[in-house]
């Protein structure tokens, strides 16, 4: 039987596998899946030395095998495609599965005691940990091996994974080494990428976001040029006692000042099989977006709407009372930023992490600055002087659509960006203080940049004290800058490029030493006339959603008094 290529044993009441299996030298398939009497730790002792007979086998499914430990010679399988582990009872994988450089699909759904995954083969494009609520811990690599056109790495309802460092850049690098690929080898077909994780794994390098389905924002002039590689998405979405199969419809709504328009599509697949979910998680995606780096038309357009829509496999709407999307975002990647986002440090990702959920879970700080910026806006002079105030907090709020964990924060401009509508930059720092005894002012450096090499520089300041203050903690400095040069300049308008640059310093402008105050993170967003209007929407609908609990606060103080006021009994 030296040619029999497949074996299924499923669902059989073997107790161990037959011992001449390792002479099957040209077994391409074995299934043993459901096989409940099954001795795994006796079947692969006694296989252990016969494992690297099976050169040619692709496929193992060891589903549903009550295994507990899995045996470290799995790693001698060096031509393994697909490994699936579901359902059994081990804590952990041997490191030597990243020895199986084919590997390409590991299943492993509901390991119920699955704690942590080793690092992952380089090649491998598909990944299914649904249902492994104690893992908490992934380690990840830096692979520059990308294989397929297929990324879908699927974490529904690990709900401690939120603990975990560099998921999203993990996926961030394989989304650019397959849009490598796609350039090198135009004959690969454009297949679906997706990541799915449970709510608390936030990026910080999605630089266009919004509350809702939608999201709208300005392209720079000539967008889809040669260094252009693709769109990223980022979507949280609520789920409420769902059990569907499900993909995302990203639909793109391109336009222009000439009231052209033209609309594209494409999709972020979830899962084909029905999976109960009862909280929020995110889908995080990429579109290479080829159609627009082909036809030079794309470039024209000047603003575009992404809306997210979830279906079902058959293409049909789900309903709102069953998941809904609650924020949307995304980026534009091209070729010169990568390294920006690859050099993350997993202490500081660590950090932000925790800050964000923070900032998720009540939003106070976005609701302050909005609020303050508007009436910044709504003063008759607002246009004529820098307006600036100092918050105490440790994280950038996430209305400032354009952010980054340094002290610099550099984005693209559209095409005619300080046109009449223009109102001025929403300047964001967060301020770390080590036993700082200074006065205090921060410097913002506008460095405008376009394609030609043209550059010109403008500055200005938010202010925080004149007296030397003893401070051991982090704040936020917001202000808002009118930049009256560039309304009044029109050669500032042909730039597409601008870096803000954050430097703290002294009342005399001498700059702080880092070790006395550094800048952790910044922020910076451009608001114009429709954005002032979308402000005071927004600080109204973040209103009435406080509105609530203010009312039950004030009737819990009201029943105290009540109490308090209520006449004693004496027996």
């Amino acid at each position: 039987m030296v040619c029999l290529r497949y074996l299924y044993l499923e669902e059989t009441c073997i107790t161990k596998l037959p011992s001449p299996i390792g002479n099957l030298m040209g077994l391409a398939c074995l299934e043993v899946g459901n096989c409940k009497y099954l001795k795994d730790i006796a079947c692969f002792v006694d296989l252990q030395m016969r494992w690297v007979d099976l050169y040619y086998l692709r496929k193992l499914n060891l589903d549903g095998c009550h295994i507990s430990v899995v045996p470290d010679s799995l790693g001698c399988l060096s031509s393994l495609e697909v490994l699936v582990l579901s359902g059994n009872n081990f804590k952990t994988i041997p490191i030597s599965i990243n020895k199986i450089l084919e590997l390409q699909y590991l299943g492993l759904r509901n390991c119920k005691r699955l704690e942590s995954l080793p690092e992952l083969p380089p090649r491998l494009s598909k990944l299914d940990a649904d249902n492994c609520e104690s893992l908490n811990y992934l380690e990840l690599s830096s692979s520059n091996v990308v294989k397929g056109n297929i990324f879908e790495f699927i974490f529904i309802n690990c709900l401690r994974l939120h603990k975990t460092n560099g998921i999203l850049e993990y996926s961030l690098l394989k989304f650019q080494l397959y849009t490598k690929r796609l350039h090198q080898l135009p004959n690969v077909p454009e297949g679906a990428c997706s990541f799915c994780l449970p709510r608390g794994v936030s990026p910080e390098w999605f630089s266009h976001q919004s509350w809702g389905t939608t999201v709208t924002y300005q392209l720079s002039s000539h967008w889809a040029n040669s260094k252009f590689l693709d769109f990223f998405f980022y979507a949280v979405i609520a789920f409420h006692s769902f059990s569907h199969s499900l993909q995302v419809k990203c639909t793109y709504h391109f336009s222009n000042e000439h009231g052209d328009s033209h609309d594209l599509y494409c999709y972020l697949h979830g899962w084909y099989d029905e999976k109960r979910i009862d909280s929020d998680h995110i889908l995080v995606g990429f579109d290479p977006c080829l159609v627009a780096k082909e036809d030079y038309m794309f470039s024209e357009y000047s603003e575009v709407s992404v809306e997210f829509q979830l279906e079902d496999m058959n293409g049909n709407l789900l309903p709102l009372d069953l998941c809904q999307v609650n924020e949307c975002e995304v980026r534009l990647l091209y070729n010169y930023k990568i390294h920006c986002i690859d050099n993350y440090c997993d202490a500081l990702e660590a950090m932000f992490q925790a800050t964000r959920a923070r900032l998720h879970s009540m939003r106070w700080e976005d609701y302050s600055v909005m609020r303050r910026i508007y009436e910044f806006l709504e003063e008759p002079d607002f246009s004529k002087r820098v307006s600036s105030f100092c918050l105490t907090g440790d994280a950038t709020p996430k209305w400032f659509s354009h952010q980054n964990w340094s002290s610099t924060v550099t984005f693209q401009l559209s095409s005619q960006w300080a046109n009449s509508e223009f109102l001025g930059f929403s300047l964001c720092a967060v301020i770390a203080s080590y036993s700082f005894n200074f006065e205090l002012q921060v410097k913002c450096t506008y460095h405008f940049r376009n394609e030609h090499g043209d550059s010109h520089d403008l500055y200005c300041y938010l202010h925080g004290w004149y007296d030397e203050r003893r401070i051991c903690s982090e704040h936020i400095f917001v202000g808002f800058d009118p930049c009256l040069v560039v309304k009044e300049n029109d050669m500032l308008s042909k730039y597409s490029e601008v870096s803000v640059e954050f430097q703290p310093e002294d009342m005399n402008g001498i700059l702080l030493a880092s070790d006395v105050c550094q800048v952790r993170e910044c922020g910076v967003r451009l608001l114009d006339a429709k954005d002032k209007h979308g402000l005071e929407t927004r600080l109204h609908i973040e209103q009435g959603r406080k509105l609530p609990a203010v009312i039950a606060r004030m009737q819990a103080q009201r029943a105290r008094l009540q109490a308090r006021r209520a006449p004693r009994r004496y027996v």
